[in-house]
């Protein structure tokens, strides 16, 4: 398999990067696009791609299916997706935003009326599903991707099931020993892999020693990561105050480490990072959104918005990013989101 192209032969992608407040749907909406309209950068034109973070308008941290249950919104197709649409239609852009999913199975009456009038059949009939989910869309508002996250965080375990997620009409490249997979979306995006926060850490944080998103996208050459995020960090609410607009670096550091291989590969590759920022409850999230490109230990930072920073992170990957100095790998392990 020959390593493809996609965006590390340039383009222009976005992160917005917010904190949006656990519930608030209609008013993450608002904020989100108050956000995009007041971003000269991203106003100019000409942006490829924009990247939200994980459940982007229904907020994160959820403690059980109750709570969540009223923000559940059905595959592809409601208030997040609409709003991916009308937003990829109106900045002409592909648009990837996270979304809690449900998958409703459904019943017609009178094919199924004498199992209904059976107890036991009644218990047998399949129940609801439930993912942590990113769609995309493309700027004519089609949906041409779909993910739901592998790895489930503790919060996730709470009200979400497994993916992995369903490529819609389109190749993919995985194996029946690991569930990740990279999908090509045409141009001017090309081949992806995509995932979901946890998703780059070891299932169930089992063994560190194992990188089985990173260990996937080595080997389907994927040319481009891309992650939707709602990643925490250890940082106390008077430490995200300090110098809010500066990344947390122990935060990237890890990130880089849990790309081992891919940042010793020999070819080049582009990562996303879009995380949120903010503080729900007892959740401190992580912000500092980041696009970079590694090759052969190599770290090119094109960008990074700070720890507790709102805004948008625009950046074409035509461009030479700055060299990123951090710590040799494993060494930030004790800090397992």
């Amino acid at each position: 398999m020959e390593f493809g192209s996609g965006l590390r032969e340039g383009g222009k992608v976005a992160c917005l990067q917010f904190n949006p407040s656990l519930g608030e749907v209609k008013e993450n909406m608002r904020r989100a696009e108050e956000l995009l309209e007041g971003s000269g950068e991203f106003r100019g034109g000409g942006i490829d791609w924009l990247i939200l973070p994980e459940m982007a308008f229904s907020g994160y941290n959820f403690p059980s299916l109750q709570h969540i249950q009223p923000f559940l919104e059905p595959t592809a197709s409601g208030p997040s997706t609409k709003w991916a649409i009308r937003t990829a239609n109106r900045y002409n852009c592909h648009v990837t935003v996270g979304y809690p999913e449900t998958v409703k199975f459904k019943l017609l009456a009178a094919r199924h009326s004498t199992l209904l009038h059976n107890s036991f059949a009644r218990s047998h009939l399949p129940v609801p599903k439930r993912y942590n989910s990113t769609v995309t869309v493309n700027p004519q508002g089609e949906v041409i991707y779909h993910y739901r996250k592998c790895f489930l965080y503790y919060t996730d375990e709470s009200w979400a099931d497994e993916g992995p997620g369903i490529p819609i009409s389109l190749p993919s490249v995985t194996t029946p020993e690991n569930p990740f997979r990279s999908v090509d979306l045409g141009t001017p995006l090309g081949q992806i892999h995509h995932g979901i926060c946890m998703d780059i850490n070891p299932y169930k944080f089992i063994d560190y020693t194992k990188y089985e998103f990173a260990t996937a996208a080595l080997s389907a050459k994927a040319p481009t990561i891309v992650l939707s995020m709602a990643w925490l960090t250890n940082l106390s609410p008077d430490e995200l105050a300090l110098d809010p607009n500066k990344p947390d670096m122990n935060t990237f550091a890890y990130w880089m480490d849990r790309f081992w291989p891919v940042n010793r590969g020999m070819e080049e590759v582009t990562m996303i990072f879009a995380n949120r920022c903010g503080v729900e409850d007892n959740a401190r999230y992580a912000g500092s959104s980041t696009v970079v490109r590694v090759r052969q230990g190599d770290i090119r930072v094109f960008g990074q918005l700070g720890k507790a920073e709102e805004g948008v992170l625009v950046v074409d990957t035509k461009q030479v990013g700055y060299s990123a100095s951090l710590v040799a790998p494993r060494s930030y392990s004790s800090l397992r989101y």
